[in-house]
Parts: structure tokens; C-alpha cells; sequence
């Protein structure tokens, strides 16, 4: 869910996803969602668009504490 401050409304942005996600974070252009998720024992990244759709799987492993660099290009 993501809420919108400005409008005081509220939406769903990812879409078939069936696991809690555990940490987030934004691009530094506000373009991307990454988020950690439960995954037998791992906490695998996942990218998904601050508009909406399907996350995709972005980085393996244990992950957790997201942080992006504020020119994107290191996490």
C-alpha cells in the first residue's frame, strides 16, 4: 500500500505478491520500490515501480536494512 500525502489517498502497488515484506526503500528519483521478503530462511531484494505491478527478484542472499547511495548506483 502506498499512501499519498498530497491527496490523502492510498493505493496497492504490488500485485501478485503473496509475502510480507519486511524492509523498504526508495530509488533516489522515487522511481523504484526495493524491499526485502521472507524467502525459506533468506531475505532476497525485490524491485518493483512506485506506479505499480509485479516485483521482480533483484538480489539474492540474507538482506535487510536497505540503503541506496543518493546517486542510485550502489546498495
Amino acid at each position: 500500500m502506498l499512501y499519498d500525502r498530497q491527496a490523502g489517498t492510498s493505493r496497492e502497488i504490488i500485485t501478485g505478491f503473496d509475502n510480507f515484506v519486511e524492509s523498504f526503500t526508495f530509488s533516489p528519483d522515487g522511481r523504484w520500490i526495493y524491499f526485502t521478503s521472507g524467502e525459506r530462511g533468506l531475505h532476497p531484494v525485490y524491485v518493483v515501480s512506485s506506479e505499480g505491478g509485479a516485483p521482480v527478484k533483484f538480489m539474492e542472499g540474507f538482506n535487510d536494512d536497505l540503503k541506496i547511495s543518493a546517486d542510485g548506483r550502489t546498495m
